[in-house]
């Protein structure tokens, strides 16, 4: 009867140990922007929602060695995922006001924001140990719109790399985000 009992512990220990490990997973996977402030914005909005996991950029680094420089390579190895949610067409302006909104109540830091004739994006930052973990770029143009939430070992100066080589949506915003040296010092990163 012992035996049975114990047989039935381990067992109950083992599922224990699948859930803990299971809602771990979950909820690393859930530790960004997107996922745990734009909920409501994506179901009232119609959005597109595109996803590109660590793996995946491996997957496309070992599949396209031979074409990418180091730099890119580098940027890649350091991410750990990408969200990228956009509409177009579907007035970029309010849905970029709406995220503006979300973004404001969140303690993600507010690095910049530049605005023309025709763009406006404002970049937030997280930092775990003085160092970007994660990046959440909002923008909108004429007619679109566009959230770029991105984790991993973050550098904002080679961060474009990402935009140039996988032309996804939005990644025309990365371009504009090539800061000189001297507006970076401005903004204190190293």
């Amino acid at each position: 009867m012992t035996s049975k009992k114990s047989k039935i512990i381990i067992r109950a220990k083992r599922v224990l140990i699948a859930l803990l490990f299971f809602v771990t997973l979950q909820l690393s996977a859930q530790n960004n922007a997107v996922a745990k402030h734009f909920d409501d914005f994506i179901a009232k909005h119609s959005v597109k929602i595109s996803y590109v996991s660590q793996d995946m950029f491996n997957t496309i680094m070992k599949k396209n060695e031979d074409e990418y420089e180091k730099e890119l390579t580098d940027v890649m190895r350091s991410l750990s995922s990408l969200h990228v949610v956009t509409s177009y067409k579907k007035n970029p302006d309010r849905q970029y006001n709406e995220a503006m909104k979300v973004m404001r109540k969140t303690d993600y830091e507010l690095l910049f924001t530049k605005e023309d004739q025709v763009d406006k994006f404002s970049l937030f930052i997280k930092k775990k140990r003085n160092k970007i973990n994660e990046m959440v770029l909002v923008a909108r143009d004429h007619v679109d719109f566009v959230i770029l939430d991105i984790t991993g070992d973050i550098d904002l100066n080679s961060i474009v790399y990402l935009g140039e080589a996988l032309h996804f949506q939005g990644s025309e915003f990365l371009d504009q985000m090539n800061l000189s040296e001297a507006e970076l010092r401005k903004l204190h990163i190293d």
